[in-house]
């Protein structure tokens, strides 16, 4: 019998804002997927007036500011298939309640940019830091 040499790494995720809403959202949530690991939900309360600013273009943005962090049980050398292949998805939802979520759209992060010179641990406390604005889609596109 062989053991197989496991590595504990940390997804950090955390979400700013949420604007361009085409339908109303109550309490929304941002979810996210990466392989069979436990779905991370990032809430931000009660959407009301002291979370809703204005954009450029007069849409409602939604303030968020809140993140999660969560630890992967991974073997070394399957990290950077992992990374290079497999996208985090990501789902707006609307969290009725702590167990019910309606799914208000979704996409996906390619992860292929953390996948080339995987060095951990990292002096840099920044390595792999990613900050950006991706796209989600309803059932519609």
């Amino acid at each position: 019998q062989t053991s197989r040499l496991m590595n504990v790494y940390c997804l950090e995720l955390f979400v700013v804002s949420l604007d361009g809403l085409a339908v109303p959202v109550r309490r929304p949530g941002v979810a996210f997927r990466l392989l069979d690991f436990p779905t991370v939900l990032v809430t931000a309360g009660e959407a009301s007036g002291q979370d809703r600013a204005a954009a450029e273009g007069g849409e409602d943005v939604i303030i968020v500011r809140r993140g999660k962090s969560c630890l992967l049980r991974l073997a070394p050398e399957t990290v950077e298939s992992v990374l290079s292949r497999v996208p985090l998805f990501v789902m707006l939802v609307d969290v009725k309640d702590d167990s019910n979520a309606s799914l208000v759209a979704s996409g996906s992060v390619d992860l292929g940019v953390f996948a080339t010179n995987v060095k951990f641990p990292s002096p840099d406390p920044k390595h792999g830091f990613r900050r950006g604005s991706y796209p989600l889609f309803d059932l519609m596109g």
